[in-house]
């Protein structure tokens, strides 16, 4: 009898054994795959295509009529002929892996805006927004951001005076992090903003910054 419950512990041992081996195997193999999906390069998203030409000087142009004012057009790319620009409209361009994301007028905080996202070479956007300075008060100036109709974020700071280029801005910090370069010109109120104070926004900020160059639209030919 003995025996007999000697070779039946061992077999339940064994049965054990094996069972603990598999489960460890089991662990081991998946902290191998949490290891390798981290570690291996991770697939990028592909970047929809630059809104182009020519839908953004339609934008631009729409917007000069309806707003009564000079809108800035930024591209990315050389420089080139923008057919199809109203002559007031300033075009401008940011060069090579810049582009333009989406280019429209639409209600912010019930006031009429010119609106553009222009995508950094690392896919940051630039939210550059215009309106009428009569037209502008401090909630329109608490709410810059990708979404016309996003809750005006609470500004953390005064605002402060800053020159960029030779150009006087006024930089606005808030609540949740963005930060936008407020001047008026002309008439006009510019924001320039994004999530964070970063060189891709000075850069945009730069160029708005410069003097408006000789027009680079024409009208289309017959």
């Amino acid at each position: 009898m003995s025996g007999a419950g000697g070779a039946e512990g061992r077999r339940s041992r064994g049965r054990g054994s094996a069972f603990d081996l598999v489960r460890s195997l089991a662990l081991v193999l998946g902290v191998v795959a949490v290891v390798v999906f981290f570690l291996a390069p991770q697939p990028t998203p592909e970047r929809l295509p630059a809104l182009d030409d020519g839908a953004g000087a339609r934008a631009a142009s729409a917007a000069a009529a309806d707003l009564g004012l000079a809108p800035v057009l930024v591209l990315g790319g050389a420089p080139r002929e923008v057919v199809g620009a109203d002559a007031t409209v300033d075009v401008r361009f940011l060069g090579e892996d810049w582009q333009l994301d989406y280019a429209r007028t639409e209600p912010v905080v019930d006031v009429a805006t010119w609106r553009q996202g222009v995508l950094s070479p690392g896919d940051r956007r630039v939210t550059v927004e215009q309106a009428p300075s009569d037209a502008v008060d401090d909630t329109w100036l608490a709410r810059p951001g990708e979404e016309a109709d996003r809750e005006p974020a609470e500004v953390v700071a005064a605002a402060e005076p800053l020159e960029v280029a030779g150009v006087q801005w006024q930089r606005l910090r808030h609540g949740d992090g963005r930060t936008a370069y407020v001047r008026e010109d002309g008439g006009t109120t510019t924001s320039v903003s994004a999530t964070d104070d970063a060189a891709y926004l000075v850069e945009v900020v730069e160029l708005l910054s410069a003097p408006a160059s000789a027009p680079a639209s024409a009208e289309p030919t017959g």
